[in-house]
């Protein structure tokens, strides 16, 4: 899946969305960063797009383990929302997507507990895997790894 192709289902979905229950949300697909073509905006808000790669590959900012609150970078600018494109894979037969804010994000990954005490606190990208568990719940659930 290409980034534009993943932000085409993202943008799709959004707005029919909130067509369907009137949440008041402003989203603009193009964004004040002209030099991503994955990002956009919501609320006013950058938001940029992960795509599906074998997992998604979700870039975070090394200096949330030293406390920083600082937002995440990608092409050289920040952003506030990740935004994965989930595509049908599976027994998942229609696309989704699922937006969290960095400071979620900083959380599940200061959160992280890694087997053999490798934590990752060198990785600029961290592999996130996106499962829909029709036996326990109808939530989308998601770890990062």
């Amino acid at each position: 899946m290409t980034v534009g192709e993943a932000k085409y289902l993202i943008l799709q979905s959004i707005h029919s969305d909130i067509a369907a229950t009137g949440v008041p949300v402003v989203v603009d697909a193009n964004a004040a960063d002209q030099s991503d073509e994955a990002k956009f905006l919501i609320n006013g808000k950058l938001a940029r797009v992960v795509s599906f790669f074998s997992g998604w590959y979700v870039p975070i900012n090394l200096e949330w383990f030293s406390g920083s609150y600082d937002q995440p970078q990608i092409q050289g600018s920040s952003f506030y929302w990740y935004a994965f494109a989930i595509p049908s894979l599976g027994r998942l037969k229609r696309p989704h997507y699922l937006i969290c804010d960095y400071l979620q994000m900083r959380d599940w990954v200061l959160e992280f507990q890694a087997p053999l005490g490798k934590d990752h606190r060198d990785h600029y990208r961290w592999r996130a895997d996106i499962l829909v568990d029709r036996d326990t719940s109808n939530e989308t659930q998601a770890y990062l790894r």
